[in-house]
């Protein structure tokens, strides 16, 4: 890591975001959900939301019912709603994919399933198109940096792991079902990649438990990966990954190489 990379940040972009949805209750009012953490990257002028698939549902659910109500914001936990949100402040969604394996299923979760979800936003006008290139996350323009910056460095990174989510617990994250108002507030961990994980798209990370202020996962799932370090440019960040599941203090995210290919073939 000599010259400064197209896709890396000068610090942890406000990217991640914390999916909330709803359904229509017994008296027509919006009943919403909490269900996990999802991040905004881009290539180009092209958008995408990342999540775990499990964050959207078991795998018999219907996708399309779920991603029409989602209530994913353009502002970002950076820029507080200054008011009610209303349904043209939330993100749209043009498709999306819940990528699987052919080969060597067993290996994998069921029937090959990778618990990766891949959605591309339909931006409503150019001010939420620039909101949302601001907040997202930057694609390399191959995915396998990470597993080739792992091997250079001789199994080890020059920096700490960033994972940014909403856990349901210790926070200020709550659903008040009465009045159909949610209060999220984001968290930060910090760890380690100590190596791959269970899974062939999958990798270990440790997180530091003595620097941490929470230690549930729950609402986790979903989250950005950065690898952050310090060089002549200062603190740099790139992404690394998507966090699928773990419990305090291990948990395990799928490499970005496996959803850069997936995004490719949506056009982002």
């Amino acid at each position: 890591m000599v010259e400064r990379a197209s896709f890396w940040h000068s610090g942890i972009p406000d990217c991640a975001s914390a999916m909330v949805s709803w359904i229509e209750g017994e008296d027509q009012r919006p009943l919403p959900g909490l269900h996990g953490t999802g991040f905004f990257v881009r290539r180009g002028n092209a958008i995408a939301f990342v999540t775990s698939r499990h964050c959207l549902g078991p795998l018999e659910n219907d996708y399309d019912e779920v991603v029409k109500r989602l209530a994913i914001p353009y502002h970002g936990v950076k820029r507080k709603s200054t008011g009610p949100m209303l349904s043209r402040d939330w993100v749209r969604f043009d498709s999306y994919a819940i990528p699987k394996v052919s080969w060597n299923t067993d290996e994998f979760f069921s029937g090959g399933d990778l618990d990766l979800a891949v959605l591309k936003v339909s931006t409503a006008d150019d001010r939420a198109t620039r909101r949302l290139l601001s907040r997202a996350a930057k694609l390399p323009p191959t995915g396998d940096w990470f597993a080739t910056a792992f091997r250079v460095n001789g199994g080890r990174f020059p920096g700490n792991t960033i994972v940014q989510g909403f856990p349901r617990n210790g926070t200020e994250t709550s659903i008040d079902y009465d009045t159909a108002n949610v209060i999220v507030e984001g968290a930060t961990f910090r760890g380690t990649v100590t190596g791959r994980g269970d899974y062939p798209h999958t990798w270990r990370i440790e997180f530091q438990q003595e620097h941490a202020r929470l230690t549930d996962l729950d609402g986790v799932s979903g989250s950005p990966v950065f690898l952050q370090w310090r060089n002549k440019y200062g603190m740099m960040a790139a992404l690394a990954g998507v966090m699928i599941r773990g419990t305090f203090p291990v948990g395990q995210f799928i490499d970005v190489s496996w959803y850069v290919d997936a995004l490719s073939q949506l056009g982002v």
